[in-house]
């Protein structure tokens, strides 16, 4: 395990275990781990930029952002914000994704952005379908429309809007010897190795792998404490403020991605889950009193409790006493 936290004008990190159980390899801030759903906060955060400079916008149609010969009839009325908040009716996965998995140890390995386009073609919302359904095509979809939209390689966005701009040093898409030296590799329940995941599309969605150290560098920029990177900070905030929708759950709505826990006598707690074969991991963020905990693992455990149980001891146990703190260490 990897896990850092993030209280205000400090950080710390602790380390637990190894990045393989034949070696002595000792987890760092650099390890680099599979991260699965939360690859989402990163294809969020990159639409987010792209959008505040014009090129699209959330209210777009996404028929119109894709290529002409992929358009839905049976989707007209479908636009851009309902992929972002899970909205839009797709399902988890294309119904004929099981066709196209040659091994399933590695399932996104052969399903190309072809046979997505494809599947989204055809695809018809289901009769009284839930408002809320939590979908992986919905990112995947968001991937294509970026590339479409900007003409070019969805990782060179990444290398453009967010890697280099932010400093980022771990973070990647594609595998290569950098990603496979520092790889903390994953095991399942029963103690094998899981296999390394390759994506011919949902990249976006599931297929990015990055460390502690860059998580802890976004969550900075979320937070407002990188000076240099205010904008940034702004936009990527004031988008998940924004686009809420409260169709999950009376507790929970969803803005750009992210899950927001409202907390009747406190502020609310934005979250994100990662879970992939062989890892897990999760952010919980506190914008007011700019407090986070990231926790990367590459054991198949539950992280969602630990994560909150952590932010919560940080917070004083969702009390509002820490307003004083954040202001007298800024006048220092």
């Amino acid at each position: 395990m990897a896990m850092g936290m993030i209280d205000v004008d400090s950080t710390y990190y602790v380390y637990y275990g190894s990045a393989n159980q034949d070696s002595t390899t000792q987890i760092t801030e650099h390890t680099i781990f599979e991260i699965g759903s939360m690859s989402k906060i990163f294809t969020m955060s990159l639409l987010s930029i792209i959008a505040n400079e014009g090129h699209l916008k959330y209210s777009d149609f996404v028929n119109d952002l894709l290529p002409k010969e992929y358009k839905n009839p049976n989707a007209d009325s479908l636009r851009l914000s309902e992929l972002v908040n899970h909205t839009s009716g797709l399902p988890l996965l294309p119904s004929d994704f099981g066709l196209y998995q040659k091994n399933p140890n590695n399932p996104f390995a052969h399903y190309t952005k072809k046979d997505l386009l494809a599947y989204y073609g055809t695809w018809k919302k289901a009769e009284n379908e839930q408002e809320y359904v939590y979908s992986h095509i919905n990112y995947a979809l968001i991937e294509i429309i970026l590339e479409h939209q900007m003409q070019r390689p969805f990782s060179q966005l990444l290398d453009e809007y967010l890697i280099n701009p932010f400093g980022l040093q771990d973070t990647y898409i594609d595998i290569n010897e950098k990603v496979l030296s520092q790889l903390a590799r994953g095991y399942s329940h029963d103690g094998s190795v899981a296999e390394i995941k390759e994506y011919a599309s949902f990249a976006g969605d599931m297929g990015i792998k990055t460390s502690l150290h860059d998580l802890l560098i976004l969550m900075r920029v979320y937070l407002k404490l990188l000076d240099n990177e205010e904008k940034y900070s702004n936009i990527l905030i004031k988008n998940v403020e924004q686009t809420q929708s409260s169709t999950l759950h009376e507790d929970v709505a969803v803005g750009m991605a992210w899950h927001i826990i409202k907390k009747k006598k406190y502020y609310n707690i934005i979250a994100h889950l990662g879970k992939v074969e062989g890892y897990q991991c999760s952010i919980h963020f506190v914008p007011e009193t700019q407090t986070a905990m990231v926790i990367l693992s590459n054991a198949d455990m539950e992280l969602e409790n630990l994560g909150y149980m952590m932010l919560a001891l940080v917070n004083n146990h969702w009390r509002k006493k820490r307003k004083d703190k954040i202001r007298d260490r800024k006048n220092r």
